[in-house]
């Protein structure tokens, strides 16, 4: 079940850095927090849940997707 979270900005740093390793510009990242503390990337996802994001943060995934895309590479959908 997806539910919103506050996480701290090292978790932040962390699945930036993750997605970043393998070249991945937008992406869901697993993070779990180990007994000790230690937080690990599980796995990174080119396609991440949209659906238990969207209905956990009450956020339009795929405008915010469109938009990354229009602002990050000049690709407009209205564009052809």
């Amino acid at each position: 079940v997806a539910e919103a979270c506050r996480v701290p900005d090292e978790w932040i740093q962390l699945a930036r850095r993750a997605a970043a390793t393998i070249g991945a510009p937008l992406a869901g990242v697993d993070l779990l927090q180990a007994d000790d503390g230690q937080v690990y990337v599980l796995e990174v996802n080119a396609v991440p849940g949209w659906r238990g994001l969207a209905a956990a943060l009450e956020v339009d995934i795929a405008r915010e997707v469109l938009m990354f895309l229009e602002s990050s590479v000049g690709f407009s959908p209205r564009e052809k």
